[in-house]
């Protein structure tokens, strides 16, 4: 079963009906192995397939503004944008439109850039400014008719959901109340899934066999070859997921300079060229130009181009996940090296014993520790056992309370046995006591927090 959840950002399309009576075509983001997050509704043709552009209905129809549209279409648009004059006002948020790279959708291959002109087409719509770059299956540009024109880029047909934008009219004066028009954005590029593949008469590449006793096996960073199967399989499916990535980050500095996408790093040997986002993630330094950061780290796919980097992975001395047992007592060490990765047997408790006042332990970042609903990290299948005291220790690496509900593979309210898997984990502080009360000669503590379950990768075994 999954639980359905009305909030997300990354687009899959599912066809369902959900306990409260929604039914049909909707949007949502498989977050973990058991939760959707729900979007909304997703408008189809009448053959219950994508509908043209010029099929779409007029986006000032107030009553889109909770949906999307599935289209197929010809995506089109201008490379590189002449100068623009200075609005006289501040741009709101969001999808722009108008001056710079335009683009459009049109029923055919169309092309909107000739001689210098922007021509809408006679079976299309307007879109978003640079959403030929975000969102092109293969973008390309064509070259220029004259020097002093912006470049065209090359017609490529795909799939998209699309959403209603409201959008200022840029030549609104500044202080005045300004009309607002509707216009359409793409949401994103819905991929094809992959099916059964044909069977091959080459042999294939040995591929590592499934534990015989019915153990979990653990799961290995991404190198950037799997991680480019993975996107081909369908550029949406990692979006929004945790990934641990193995390789290496450089700046760009083509001819000296920055190059757009201006992010500045991108992943070496990602096709397509995946950028980098530094400095977003958990602890994680400036970077420089003449940084390159090389090895295992976590990081989330943001949309198809981007990746938000969060913090450098630990992995143990022959490149495996860490098992439990292994991983250090947790210090101010533990907190710079980063974000580990360990394979385990997760156990815990779903009902909290009487909790005396003072017995509960909060982290900074308001993990909860001590009486609760305790967790436990072990390298066996071991059985938590009666929790029944505070302040008596259990055995394994305690984590933070609430874990095994949150990050059970397959959680069993009825029967919470320890479940194997593949986590990602960092150490946390504890304050010695509240922001106002004196105790600097106290010592600060620390403690394993989980931040992700990291499930198999749906790849191939590459090299």
């Amino acid at each position: 079963m999954l639980t359905v959840e009305p909030v997300g950002t990354a687009i899959a399309r599912f066809q369902a009906s959900v306990q409260n009576g929604l039914s049909g075509t909707f949007a949502a983001h498989l977050i973990n192995g058991r939760t959707l997050q729900y979007e909304g509704p997703v408008a189809v043709g009448n053959d219950g397939g994508p509908m043209l552009p010029s099929q779409l209905p007029d986006p000032g129809d107030q009553g889109l503004n909770s949906g999307y549209q599935l289209v197929r279409g010809w995506i089109a648009g201008v490379a590189d944008s002449s100068p623009c004059v200075q609005p006289r006002y501040t741009p709101p948020p969001g999808p722009q439109y108008g001056c710079g790279r335009r683009a459009i959708l049109s029923d055919t291959e169309y092309q909107p850039v000739t001689a210098g002109s922007f021509v809408m087409p006679p079976t299309g719509i307007l879109v978003q400014n640079e959403a030929y770059r975000d969102f092109a299956p293969d973008p390309a540009v064509q070259p220029a008719s004259s020097p002093s024109y912006p470049g065209p880029t090359q017609p490529e047909q795909a799939t998209f959901l699309l959403r209603v934008a409201p959008s200022e009219t840029v030549s609104c004066p500044v202080a005045s109340t300004c009309p607002v028009i509707y216009l359409w954005a793409i949401q994103a590029r819905v991929d094809p899934w992959s099916g059964p593949q044909p069977v091959s008469t080459v042999s294939p590449s040995p591929e590592p066999s499934p534990p015989s006793d019915g153990a979990v096996a653990a799961v290995s960073p991404l190198t950037v070859n799997q991680l480019n199967a993975f996107m081909a399989m369908n550029s949406q499916s990692p979006v929004g997921r945790q990934l641990v990535i193995t390789g290496t980050i450089e700046a760009d500095m083509t001819g000296g300079i920055c190059v757009k996408p201006c992010t500045g790093w991108f992943l070496a040997g990602t096709n397509p060229r995946l950028w980098v986002e530094p400095g977003k993630g958990r602890g994680s330094p400036p970077w420089t130009a003449s940084d390159i950061i090389s090895g295992a780290f976590a990081a989330v796919l943001t949309d198809s181009f981007v990746l938000d980097y969060q913090a450098p992975v630990s992995l143990s001395p022959d490149g495996s996940d860490w098992l439990p047992s292994q991983l250090p007592s947790p210090t101010p060490a533990t907190t710079s090296a980063g974000d580990w990765l360990v394979h385990g047997w997760l156990s815990g408790s779903l009902v909290a014993p009487g909790c005396p006042p003072l017995t509960v332990i909060i982290a900074v970042d308001g993990a909860e520790y001590g009486c609760g609903p305790v967790a436990y990290l072990n390298d066996t299948e071991a059985p938590l056992g009666a929790v029944t005291s505070h302040t008596s220790p259990l055995s394994g690496l305690q984590v933070q309370n609430f874990a095994y509900a949150e990050f059970a593979p397959s959680l069993n309210e009825s029967d919470p046995i320890p479940e194997e898997s593949t986590f990602l984990v960092r150490t946390v502080s504890v304050p010695p006591c509240a922001p106002n009360e004196y105790c600097a000669l106290q010592p600060v503590r620390y403690y394993w927090e989980i931040l992700a379950r990291i499930d198999p990768w749906p790849v191939p075994a590459m090299p």
